[in-house]
C-alpha cells in the first residue's frame, strides 16, 4: 500500500470556508444569535466565549474571535 492509499483512507473532516460558516453550521439558530449577542457585549470576555465554544467542540483562537468582534461591529 502506497502513501496515497493511506492518505485517502483517512477520515475526512468537514471543511468550512471560514469560522462564521462553521459557527452557523454547528450552532442552532438560537445559539448563533446568542453568540452574536455575546461578541457584541463588551462585558463578556473572549476567554469565556472561547471556553463555551470549546465545550461544544468548536475551537476559535483569540485572534480570530477578536477579528470576528471587529467585523461584526462594522456590519
Amino acid at each position: 500500500m502506497g502513501l496515497m492509499d493511506e492518505i485517502s483512507k483517512q477520515d475526512r473532516s468537514i471543511r468550512f470556508a471560514n469560522k462564521w460558516e462553521e459557527l452557523e453550521t454547528k450552532l442552532s439558530p438560537e445559539d448563533f444569535k446568542d453568540f452574536l449577542a455575546a461578541i457584541n457585549n463588551p462585558h463578556i470576555s473572549q476567554a469565556a466565549i472561547r471556553r463555551v465554544l470549546q465545550g461544544r467542540g468548536i475551537n476559535v483562537g483569540s485572534g480570530t474571535l477578536s477579528q470576528m468582534r471587529n467585523e461584526h461591529r462594522e456590519v
